[in-house]
């Protein structure tokens, strides 16, 4: 298994790693060296008193703080102008426009779920999750409620279809992250593991992953009552 220490070295450099390319302007939030410096340090520090003897400083910290607090005002950013651009388009009726779009698809509500989780998944190709959440979701989100969705909330969830909604959204847009070829999680892999493993072999090994995330959309689809039975008996 190799040295602890070593091992604890190598597992630091790999957070705190700056390598890997940065696809997405959000993707600098996935390295910003803050926090991360941080806990990484204190737990090399508690564990193995010679770990600030690889090449991380704690002169780093300060460069660290600001740069993290750059990434933090990009995020806020990235919700101010979403939030925004949705209050425009809700105002200019855009929502009453996708909702008539929406109408139109054939098949009733299996059409329109099936549409709205394509869009979403190909969406979180080239998006991350703030401006679908804040945007896309908010204008589609109506739509799903006058579904006519019958889905217990066991008494205790309140509006159980948007529950259902949101979980399933979630897992569209995990199951869109790890797959090829413009994955979040994959480019964000690539940059942290050994420079000796190539793209595709991050493309192979994600497959199991991405069946996973399949089976999981449609155990969700086919029975959505799992969704909101958890909540309800946790808060109960």
């Amino acid at each position: 298994m190799g040295d602890p220490a070593e091992r604890l070295q190598k597992g630091a450099k790999s957070i705190l790693s700056d390598d890997g390319p940065h696809i997405f302007p959000l993707d600098m939030a996935l390295k910003a060296k803050g926090i991360r410096c941080v806990i990484a340090k204190s737990f090399a520090r508690i564990f193995f008193r010679n770990a600030f003897n690889v090449g991380l400083p704690l002169v780093e910290s300060p460069e660290a703080a600001v740069e993290t607090l750059q990434v933090t005002g990009f995020v806020f950013g990235i919700f101010v102008g979403a939030r925004f651009f949705a209050l425009v388009l809700r105002l200019l009726g855009g929502d009453d426009v996708i909702d008539s779009l929406l109408a139109k698809i054939p098949f009733g509500p299996h059409g329109v779920l099936a549409v709205i989780i394509g869009v979403v998944f190909l969406l979180g190709s080239f998006l991350d999750w703030i401006e679908i959440t804040l945007i896309i979701l908010p204008l589609v989100a109506p739509a799903v409620t006058r579904m006519g969705l019958h889905i217990n909330g066991f008494g205790v969830v309140e509006q159980p279809e948007l529950v259902w909604f949101a979980v399933l959204m979630a897992l569209v847009l995990q199951t869109s992250f790890l797959t090829p070829p413009v994955g979040f999680t994959i480019f964000f892999l690539q940059g942290v593991v050994p420079k000796e493993v190539r793209l595709e072999d991050i493309y192979k090994g994600i497959i199991p992953y991405v069946v996973l995330q399949l089976m999981a959309v449609t155990v969700i689809l086919l029975w959505p009552d799992l969704v909101t039975w958890l909540p309800s008996v946790a808060y109960r």
